[in-house]
């Protein structure tokens, strides 16, 4: 398994709107072949940044994702709404749950 993460810091008036984008993008995301985990978080401590994990069955599939459309409305999306938009991939991709506040996005 291999995923990435998404850090997003996000305009403060734009907050809301960020979350309605969430809400309907992970949507998408459980329809793409090979995603098997979609979560969103909220920082604790800094309530206006954001990371979205994504985990995926292989990395053939995740590339396939990364090169197609739906990242690309996430991408978008982070530019639009963001001040600061940062992208990790990586074989294990762990979070503090101390700091982080998930979010309750179904996909």
């Amino acid at each position: 398994m291999v995923s990435y993460k998404v850090k997003i810091t996000v305009a403060v008036e734009k907050i809301g709107e960020f979350l309605d984008f969430c809400h309907s993008i992970t949507n998408e995301f459980g329809h793409e072949k090979g995603c098997r985990v979609l979560n969103v978080y909220r920082d604790r401590e800094d309530s206006d940044t954001f990371i979205i994990i994504s985990e995926w069955e292989s990395e053939r599939l995740m590339e396939d994702h990364l090169r197609g459309e739906t990242f690309s409305l996430l991408k978008g999306g982070a530019i639009v709404l963001g001040k600061n938009f940062k992208l990790i991939i990586g074989e294990a991709v762990t979070i503090d749950n101390s700091r982080w506040q998930r979010l309750n996005v179904p996909w």
